[in-house]
């Protein structure tokens, strides 16, 4: 399983049942947002597909912290030990 497809898998059941408005899944909104972060960098061109990837990573996993039960250390696991 790639990093993305485990990150993805995780952030859906870490944020099963919440809902934004109109009643959109959570995680939609979180896909989004690693969407367009990535994109946004990769205009400049000066981000290398290494760094895209850990972009898109980040905005999959902004709102763990906050809105789950999800500790530091299991995120870690998932998305990685920032530096």
């Amino acid at each position: 399983m790639s990093e993305i497809t485990t990150a993805l898998a995780y952030i859906k059941k870490k944020h099963v049942g919440q809902k934004r408005s109109g009643g959109v899944p959570v995680w939609h909104h979180l896909v989004r947002v690693a969407h367009l972060a990535k994109n946004a960098g990769s205009k400049t061109g000066e981000m290398n597909s290494a760094t895209q990837k850990h972009i898109f990573l980040a905005g999959l996993g902004h709102d763990l912290l906050e809105d789950t039960d999800a500790g530091q250390d299991e995120i870690e696991k998932i998305f990685g030990k920032v530096s």
